[in-house]
């Protein structure tokens, strides 16, 4: 009785009848869910989007038809991921144009980025904070979608037919919306160093 129920045993449990079985789950991926959704979401909206994650996850057990923990995760992964798509597509509805958001610190930077050919000092300077600020703003300025295959494939590293299975999406449809997006950012940078 002291060895901990494994994910399936969980998972059957709950689809049996027992709801409340539920919360194993919950503590067991709750670190899981939030380090996957840090990394696409503002940090003020990182436990709301895992709860509605959690939410999405429960209503969707009987579709689970994996047995292994890989499976399982990879399974929640891609949950996750589509809430953060949500949450972008929703923002990205919302949005109002703001012609003037960076600074001119952040205008030169990216004057200097964009006109410095060393590899080296532009990999400095992507660690600084203004860097994370201006490709976040640059980043806001893209589609949903756009968004999304471009955190996947060009930050995080993730090939090509990986994007495409966590976002339920074609690998063709990837390729050619990564290659877009690119051009879009881009645009919205050199847009920058024209202001």
């Amino acid at each position: 009785m002291g060895s901990e129920p494994s994910d399936a045993e969980v998972i059957n449990e709950v689809l049996q009848g027992r709801p409340e079985r539920f919360q194993i789950l919950l503590e067991r991926y709750q670190p899981y869910i939030f380090s996957i959704l840090a990394k696409h979401l503002p940090p003020q909206n990182i436990e709301e989007i895992a709860h509605e994650t959690f939410v999405q996850i429960y209503l969707s057990l009987p579709k689970f038809k994996g047995e292994s923990p890989e499976e399982w995760k990879g399974w929640i992964s891609k949950i996750a991921l589509r809430a953060a798509y949500s949450f972008w597509r929703e923002q990205y509805r919302r949005r109002e144009v703001q012609l003037d958001a960076l600074t001119q610190e952040q205008r030169e930077w990216v004057k200097e980025v964009m006109g410095r050919a060393s590899k080296d000092r532009f990999d400095e300077l992507t660690r600084q904070e203004e860097a994370a600020q201006v490709l976040e703003w640059a980043m806001g300025k893209l589609s949903p979608k756009d968004r999304m295959v471009l955190e996947l494939t060009a930050l995080e590293g993730y090939s090509v037919k990986e994007a495409a299975d966590m976002l339920g999406w074609s690998t063709a449809n990837v390729k050619v919306r990564s290659m877009r997006a690119k051009r879009k950012l881009n645009r919205i940078l050199k847009e920058i160093m024209e202001a």
